[in-house]
């Protein structure tokens, strides 16, 4: 089955330019620092990406405490919130900013984040307006923005009540928005670090539905396609450039993940490593697959790609993150 553009959305037929785009995105995503940033504090908007709960646990795979008592150590039920750290954790922790959320030495909270479970771009929108309504940002804020994944999921399962050019421009048009609040955050005086939305083509929902219906994987990754390709061409808006953004383009390193899965220490790529009884943010390395429940290999944190059916585990995030802190330092703020 094969999705096409309708050429009659001309809101987003400019996304052809988005290849183009990428390139001229020098300025939201190259370059190196003249004079290193350090930012006071690091304020973290989106889905459940950047969610951590008050007890720590995050929707990917929690890691935990091991009683080392007991020979070999046993694993206990208290998390270990520093371990299987998510993207917005590595960030902070590039710059020495703790989140109130994982703060076993008792330091000085200086990360935040705003970010909930199902939030898509208007959820993001009201994030930003609740932070505002209190507080103010300056050149000295890191803000760490990632959203799209629930847009893109939410407009595929209008799929086919709703035909699939309409959906891609309605994916193109969330995208756009999501770029609009960057430029939002970039004129209140933040620097902001944004990361594409995954391809929700290659989950392990997006398998599931291609086995019933053929052709789906391909439109939640057209929808994805439209979406990131939106963002990215938006962002050619922001003033100074990357002086203020930096751009993670993350949809195309899980693209890497998922094709070269074992280079990246990987052995599962396409399904859930936690138990269904274990839904996400309750999911642990206690909790996980396997044999046969797995099909194969026992599930790790480490090596397999996937946590749930949509979210992604510790070696994604770790990726991710990766390229975060790396754009955060090297990009000129």
């Amino acid at each position: 089955m094969i999705f096409k553009a309708d050429p009659k959305q001309k809101s987003w037929v400019r996304l052809g330019a988005a290849v183009l785009a990428a390139t001229l995105l020098a300025s939201c995503g190259g370059g190196t620092q003249v004079e290193r940033f350090v930012p006071r504090r690091l304020i973290s908007f989106g889905d459940e990406a950047s969610v951590m709960s008050s007890t720590g646990a995050k929707y990917s795979i929690n890691a935990v405490i091991f009683d080392t008592t007991t020979t070999p150590a046993t694993p206990t039920t208290a998390l270990d919130c520093s371990s299987f750290p998510i993207w917005i954790q590595m960030v902070a922790g590039t710059f020495g900013l703790v989140f109130a959320e994982c703060n076993p030495n008792s330091a000085a909270v200086t990360a935040q984040t705003l970010a909930t479970v199902g939030a898509g771009v208007n959820d993001v929108a009201s994030q930003i307006t609740q932070f505002t309504s209190g507080d103010s940002l300056s050149n000295k804020d890191l803000v760490t923005v990632m959203a799209g994944a629930n847009d893109i999921v939410a407009l595929y399962q209008q799929f086919p009540g709703q035909d699939a050019g309409s959906l891609q421009a309605a994916a193109a048009a969330a995208g756009d928005a999501l770029g609009g609040q960057i430029i939002r955050l970039a004129d209140l005086g933040a620097k902001v670090v944004v990361a594409t939305a995954a391809d929700q083509g290659l989950t392990p929902y997006a398998a599931a539905e291609d086995l019933a219906n053929p052709g789906r994987a391909a439109f939640l990754s057209a929808l994805s396609f439209q979406f990131n390709a939106a963002l990215r061409l938006k962002l050619e808006d922001v003033k100074d450039g990357g002086k203020s953004v930096g751009l993670v383009v993350f949809d195309e390193r899980l693209q890497d993940m998922v094709r070269n899965y074992p280079n990246y220490g990987l052995v599962n790529n396409n399904a859930a490593a936690c138990l269904s009884t274990a839904v996400l943010p309750n999911c642990t390395m206690t909790t996980l697959k396997k044999v046969p429940e797995s099909g194969t290999l026992d599930a790790t944190g480490s090596t397999w790609l996937w946590a749930d059916n949509l979210r992604f585990g510790p070696s994604a995030h770790g990726q991710l993150g990766s390229m975060a802190s790396s754009r955060a330092v090297n990009n000129p703020f």
